[in-house]
């Protein structure tokens, strides 16, 4: 009997986790944001020139892609935060003021990176997925103070779109397939970053569902080490396509 599809990407992404479970992250670390404790993960390179933050989404795969993923990045020379945003909340409801308060975490928590003495690492990049791509967009749109976003498998809530006056250097990466987060809102993205003049690269994957599968999650991943290694360091970035 052949699993489903979505099952063989859930089981991939929980085998990942256990194989690299004896791998902890090297320490944990805590940030306040308005009186709550946001602690964080920490992979850290021992080369780190910049620093990742990373936002997971809600489901317990996304946390098994999210720590996969930041060992990933923290192999490549960038030091990885892993954020636990949504102890902020009461739950998880996908409302405005729950969005607004992940993403007044998520600028604390840069802010407070900002104001540590950590010169090796002092660039930093933004990276959310599902959810978290959510609250990477609407916290970006803030002057968040990061160098560049990769967003996958996000959108922008509606009651944010309109109010967005700023964004850094964004990756816009979806599945064609999301029926999750289908395909359109990806392409809205695109458009409000041309709109704005905002730097924008789009990876869409025709094949690919709100999961990403391990040949497409390399292509996506090594698409997102030249994105930051070309704006956390370049002098002139490009404008939207």
């Amino acid at each position: 009997m052949r699993f489903p599809r979505v099952m063989a990407v859930v089981l991939f992404w929980l085998a990942t986790a256990a194989v690299r479970a004896e791998t902890l992250p090297v320490e944990y670390t805590t940030f306040m944001s308005h009186g709550k404790a946001v602690t964080c993960a920490v992979y850290d390179a021992r080369d780190a020139t910049a620093t990742i933050v990373f936002l997971r989404g809600a489901s317990n795969v996304d946390l098994a892609f999210a720590r996969a993923e930041a060992r990933f990045f923290a192999e490549h020379a960038f030091r990885v935060l892993l954020v636990d945003y949504l102890t902020v909340t009461p739950n998880l409801e996908p409302t405005v003021t729950n969005f607004r308060r992940w993403g007044q975490a998520v600028e604390d928590v840069v802010a407070d990176l900002h104001a540590r003495p950590a010169p090796r690492a002092r660039k930093i990049a933004l990276i959310g997925q599902g959810l978290g791509a959510s609250v990477a967009l609407l916290a970006g749109s803030h002057k968040l103070g990061v160098e560049a976003i990769a967003e996958w498998s996000g959108l922008l809530p509606n009651q944010f779109f309109s109010q967005v006056q700023n964004l850094p250097p964004l990756l816009i990466l979806h599945g064609e397939q999301d029926k999750l987060v289908p395909i359109v809102n990806a392409r809205q993205l695109v458009r409000l970053c041309k709109l704005k003049d905002f730097t924008c690269e789009a990876g869409m994957y025709p094949d690919e569902a709100h999961v990403f599968r391990i040949q497409a999650t390399d292509s996506a991943n090594q698409r997102i080490l030249t994105f930051f290694r070309t704006h956390l360091w370049a002098s002139l970035p490009t404008k939207a396509e």
